[in-house]
């Protein structure tokens, strides 16, 4: 199965496409009594910090909301917030997201930084649910590791102190596999678009190979088209599963990382992995 056939061919699902914790940044969404937005700005008062704008999109866990920043100056961002039947092991799952954006991807400082291939990524701006970044790929591997173990006891947890939510660039456009199933009237995508698509793709995974990265979520839903036609440029989204796979995985003889990516009859928009450790760790099921 060729690239260009994963990413184009037809979903075979029936649901919405999810990203990471059944979400998605562009899906539109109802809310719940009980959805929480962070920091809310009054106009009146002057206090808080977010403008809340709109709803882009919702699912079982979280909400995405437009918001714009009246205190700083991010100006208008995407606040991934968890609703309140999230678990802390779903806060840890958001802190993973955006640790590799925030320390890897987007980082300025790390000494493989390329600001035009980062730009292929999401960008993650900052992180709210209550775990500390970690400042060494070891150290957050360990970290990692440890969380996502099928043993790990979550109720070691304290409870947040608000609701976990992460700031994020906001992406315009439309995510690929919307188009792709024709859930919008919009125009199919045209080869010198797939050409685009195809090369900015393959440049992404190069800057995680050169990052010792592995995405393991390549599929249409994660692909958020920014723009189109001669400037088409498109943004990989949704970032964590993502794992580090350095020389000493390969030392110590460790069965190689299963990709989440293949045909689309195998890996539908909107279904999981049927055999992936680190998800089961990170929903809470355990092997008997």
């Amino acid at each position: 199965m060729s690239c260009c056939s994963m990413l184009f061919g037809t979903c075979n699902t029936h649901g919405p496409c999810s990203c990471s914790s059944d979400t998605s940044t562009m899906h539109g969404g109802s809310l719940r009594a009980d959805d929480f937005f962070p920091d809310p700005y009054d106009a009146v008062l002057k206090t808080g910090r977010w403008r809340r704008l709109r709803v882009l999109g919702s699912g079982g866990l979280a909400v995405v909301y437009l918001a714009e920043d009246m205190k700083g100056s991010l100006g208008k961002v995407a606040l991934k917030v968890l609703r309140s039947q999230a678990q802390p092991v779903h806060a840890f799952e958001l802190h993973r997201e955006a640790f590799w954006s925030l320390t890897r991807l987007h980082c300025r400082q790390h000494v493989r930084y390329d600001p035009l291939r980062a730009k292929l990524f999401v960008k993650y701006l900052e992180d709210h649910t209550g775990f500390d970044r970690q400042g060494a790929l070891e150290s957050f591997e360990e970290h990692r590791r440890r969380h996502e173990a099928e043993d790990f006891d979550w109720t070691e947890i304290r409870s947040f102190a608000t609701r976990p939510y992460v700031v994020m660039e906001y992406l315009p456009g439309q995510v690929l596999w919307d188009i792709l199933s024709q859930r919008l009237k919009t125009s199919p995508i045209t080869s010198e678009e797939r050409q685009a698509i195809l090369i900015q793709v393959a440049k992404a995974c190069l800057y995680l190979q050169e990052h010792q990265l592995i995405h393991r979520d390549l599929r249409p839903c994660n692909l958020q088209l920014c723009r189109r036609g001669r400037q088409c440029q498109v943004k990989l989204m949704d970032l964590g599963v993502m794992i580090a796979v350095g020389a000493s995985r390969v030392q110590r003889r460790e069965e190689p990382p299963s990709p989440r990516c293949g045909p689309p009859a195998a890996w539908p928009c909107g279904s999981s992995a049927p055999s992936e450790a680190p998800r089961r760790a990170m929903t809470g099921s355990r092997q008997r």
